[in-house]
């Protein structure tokens, strides 16, 4: 269950109902599908979804027994914080790089004064 009051999804919820309801790609959801159906990799789709404004890592593998195919396995790794953290360190260097130009041009300016 994700955050069971804003988007509730259980045991044995379709993965295309949900992929139709928060926009998810169908066609590369079912690409993706097919593609771990026959090998061992991960398949690994990100996603924010809108409606209740998070970003989610989706991780699709697949399960098998002695090679057989048993079944598939959707992980929704919620990356929220992760994002936000990155793009406030991103700011951060954006505005040490502004004023380092700013102290720069300061330097010149008191230098061209004397």
């Amino acid at each position: 269950l994700i955050d069971g009051e804003n988007w509730p999804i259980g045991f044995n919820t379709n993965i295309y109902e949900i992929a139709q309801n928060y926009r998810l790609n169908q066609k590369v959801l079912r690409d993706s599908l097919n593609k771990i159906r026959m090998s061992d990799e991960t398949v690994t789709i990100d996603k924010f979804f809108k409606p209740i404004k998070k970003f989610f890592t989706i991780e699709i593998n697949s399960i098998k027994n002695k090679d057989a195919f048993i079944g598939t396995l959707i992980l929704f790794k919620d990356i929220t914080q992760h994002k936000m953290d990155l793009e406030t360190i991103e700011n951060n260097q954006e505005i040490l790089i502004e004023r380092e130009r700013l102290a720069s041009l300061g330097q010149m300016i008191g230098r061209n004064s004397t």
